[in-house]
């Protein structure tokens, strides 16, 4: 059993070591095909990276500002545990930078709206910024997106025209008028082309901003330069740099920005708060300062007395107090209706910065800023479905009722420190009306000037602190890297990568449509294929008649071709040994026509007539003859009229050009070949030929198509199955094995027509041309030629074919 499994693995091992080599030979003998195929694709790559508008990347880099590292963060870094906070940071700052808003802010930011080109033969480069005219807009008037306006330059201006509109004559900064646009053009000023003559065509569009600020948003890339960094790099990537470099450094310059905006906001809102009171405070302050002047004028040596300068003192230190209530419960009013108001609450003024200490308070507000700067900065890079969203809308909602509670607290706490002032300053009141009219009055003047000055000067001092912190702000963030017209790098076309794949392309297309042919390919194209279906013997392999005549044996002795007829001769006489007769009938048919046939049996006759023995060949091919074009005979009389008693054999029999061999035509068609055959007079023509010639050749119809070949099996002694190479079908073999199998028939199998460009020939010829000293080139009247890849092998290499010999 082990032998047997070793051997089935050795004829496995050496079936697929042919296959190889079968298909390298397709490989090379197919080799004009990749030659054709690698020109081609190192062409076509060519063409590609030369006329193939370069696309440039760019990059910039910003730092995003840690958070505090002291504390339990500090803690947590120092263990090197990953920071899921700061990380959290990081990627909101990438969803804020790559946000539809920012993009869009840097776009309006730039001139982007109107895209130039230059026409030229092959390719249309876009110009940035040196374009030989400027294009100004009517923004008030309809102008087309997306249409390409032609400008040709004259000797005077300008010829405009689009899509197939009538072209129109411009002057310098002449306007272009009709349903569509409405523009002017100008010489730009900055035009630096050197090369820009009359002729040159250039074109414009007028983009769509929101469509440019979308394909922009698509192209930035924004990564961290590691995993437990906070700096982020920046690329984007286009066809003119000079244009990628300005909007990426508008794009982190804006980012900036709102960062210092945000940073401000709170400043701002503090600051419009301040003036909105103070617009209040100045009327009543100014008339307040009005009617002291006015009493000081009336009352020119007008003193306060100890007792009214004593009072006034103990009245300016409440009016202050109640100055400071005063504002607080202005701030407590603004800060509720404010949060009741809006849904988006964000930057609240703290309440520090209007002299308020409750911790409580303050710390509620900084917590719902906090919160809201988060919700702001996640929104940039989700949706309102976000969980995450809805999970700081939930926090912010549930602070912002907390806040209310504790404001309304505080209100109510204002309320009752006034009213305690107010009858502090009504008891203080009873007093000043003890004393002297003037000085009543002039107390009660001044009373109401020093509650509106210390509330003047008291906001006056807030605007002043909060304008100080305003211009020392500066954004967390900060841009390490602008983005440099010097440093960007091309990333397409790849020239070395598509030569690459073209090379391989080009490799693989014939490789694959070799494949998908063999792979389709139901012909007969070497012996390994009919020894694999069948175990029929192959008795000869007949070469392809390269020669102007189909008596090739008799015309052409020293030809290769001959030479195949001969080696048949001899299996023949080997296969007909055991026999032991005087004369020998060999039938020859084929599945179909078209396979040599009569070709093969009228050369199989010469080739045994040559050794001297009587040789007839007979046609049977009653329904479509053909062997008096071979023999250039008239076919008059034959077989037909034998069988139906008109004729004699001797009639019948016809001598030949070739020696020892006579020829017995098909004669007319009879209506039923077939039954004719069957006659007893069928058996009296074999017996008599018999008599007369030591092998009797039957040229016999194609088997697949009528049964004549089946009917004169019972004649003969061999009978000869003619293959051809890449014509029959692999399905024949089926057919043979199926009326061998049925009629017990003895069948040889010739394969006819073998090409010696093919791999099949080159493993036939091997032997003969190369194999050994007797069959040398010279002893054929042709030259076998090897296809021209292997003869330039051979050259090379003088040991033929070495190469394969390690597949073997």
């Amino acid at each position: 059993m082990e032998n047997d499994s070793s051997k089935n693995t050795f004829s496995q091992e050496v079936e697929e070591t042919i296959d190889i080599k079968k298909f390298l030979f397709k490989i090379i003998i197919n080799w004009y095909w990749f030659a054709l195929t690698i020109v081609l694709g190192l062409s076509i790559a060519f063409f590609i990276n030369k006329y193939t508008d370069p696309v440039h990347q760019v990059n910039a880099s910003i730092l995003v500002k840690d958070k505090d590292n002291s504390g339990m963060n500090g803690i947590i870094q120092q263990l090197g545990l990953y920071n899921r906070f700061q990380r959290k940071k990081v990627e909101n700052e990438i969803g804020i930078l790559n946000s539809y808003t920012l993009t869009r802010r840097s776009i309006d930011h730039l001139n982007f709206k109107i895209s130039y080109f230059a026409v030229g033969r092959i390719r249309e480069p876009e110009i940035y910024k040196n374009t030989p005219f400027v294009i100004h807009i009517d923004t008030s008037k309809e102008n087309l997106l997306n249409t390409a306006v032609h400008v040709i330059i004259t000797q005077n201006g300008y010829k405009v025209f689009y899509n197939d509109n009538e072209e129109k004559l411009l002057l310098n900064n002449d306007t272009f008028i009709d349903d569509n646009f409405n523009f002017s053009i100008q010489k730009n000023i900055l035009d630096s082309i050197e090369n820009t003559k009359i002729g040159d065509e250039y074109y414009f569009i007028i983009n769509d901003i929101n469509a440019i600020t979308n394909q922009y948003k698509s192209k930035i890339s924004i990564e961290t330069s590691d995993k437990k960094s906070s700096i982020l790099l920046l690329k984007t990537s286009g066809k003119v740099p000079e244009k990628e470099v300005d909007f990426l450094n508008m794009l982190c310059d804006q980012y900036i920005q709102r960062g210092l905006d945000e940073k401000n906001e709170a400043s701002i809102k503090t600051i419009k708060f301040i003036d909105k009171q103070l617009l209040g405070i100045t009327d009543s302050l100014r008339n307040a300062e009005n009617k002291l002047q006015i009493f000081k004028e009336n009352n020119r040596t007008m003193n306060l007395s100890s007792e009214g300068q004593l009072l006034f003192k103990k009245l300016e230190n409440l009016q202050k107090e109640k100055s400071q209530i005063i504002i607080q419960h202005k701030y407590y009013q603004y800060i509720s209706q404010y949060i009741k108001n809006k849904n988006d609450v964000k930057d609240i003024i703290a309440p520090s910065v209007m002299g308020i200490n409750d911790p409580v308070l303050s710390s509620l507000v900084l917590q719902l800023n906090t919160l809201s700067a988060e919700k702001e900065s996640m929104s940039y890079g989700s949706t309102e479905k976000n969980p995450a969203i809805n999970m700081y809308n939930n926090k912010i909602n549930n602070l912002k009722r907390t806040l209310i509670e504790n404001i309304q607290n505080l209100i109510n706490t204002s309320k009752i420190t006034m009213e305690s002032i107010e009858n502090n300053i009504t008891e203080l009141d009873k007093s000043i009306m003890k004393l002297p009219v003037t000085e009543k009055n002039l107390i009660n003047i001044k009373r109401e000037f020093t509650l509106n000055d210390n509330i003047y000067t008291y906001l006056l001092q807030k605007r002043a602190e909060t304008g100080i912190a305003k211009a020392a702000n500066s954004s967390e963030n900060k841009i390490l890297d602008y983005a440099m017209t010097e440093n960007a790098s091309i990333i397409a076309p790849k020239k070395k990568l598509n030569y690459i794949i073209a090379f391989i392309l080009a490799l693989l297309i014939p490789i694959i449509v070799i494949v998908v042919l063999d792979f389709f390919d139901n012909k007969i194209h070497e012996r390994k294929d009919i020894e694999n279906k069948t175990k029929i013997p192959i008795i000869g392999e007949i070469e392809h008649n390269s020669k102007q005549s189909n008596l090739a044996v008799h015309e052409y002795p020293r030809a290769s071709i001959t030479e195949s007829f001969r080696k048949l001769r001899t299996n023949l006489k080997y296969a007909l040994a055991a026999r032991k007769k005087d004369s020998y009938i060999i039938s020859i048919t084929s599945t179909i026509s078209g396979e040599g046939k009569s070709f093969t049996a009228m050369n199989t006759a010469s080739v045994l007539a040559a050794l001297g023995k009587k040789t007839v060949i007979v046609g049977l091919d009653l329904r479509k003859p053909s062997l008096h074009h071979y023999f250039d005979i008239e076919n008059k009389i034959g077989v037909t009229e034998y069988l139906v008693g008109e004729s004699t054999l001797q009639e019948i029999t016809n001598p030949t050009p070739v020696k020892n061999l006579s020829i017995i035509l098909s004669g007319s068609i009879p209506p039923n070949p077939a039954e004719l055959i069957e006659m007893p007079q069928m058996q009296e023509l074999i017996e008599s030929l018999k008599e007369k010639f030591e092998y009797i050749i039957l040229d016999t119809p194609p088997i697949a198509l009528v049964t004549d070949a089946l009917l004169l099996s019972r004649f003969t002694d061999i009978n000869l199955y003619v293959i051809r190479q890449n014509y029959s079908n692999k399905s024949v073999l089926d057919f043979i094995n199926e009326i061998t199998e049925n009629h017990k028939l003895n069948i040889n199998i010739i394969i006819n027509d073998i090409n010696i460009s093919g791999y099949y020939s080159y493993k036939y010829n091997y032997n003969y041309k190369y194999g050994g000293s007797y069959y040398s080139n010279s002893y054929y009247d042709e030259e076998f030629k090897l296809p021209l890849i292997l003869r330039l092998y051979k050259k090379v290499f003088p040991k033929p074919f070495s190469f394969l010999s390690t597949l073997s």
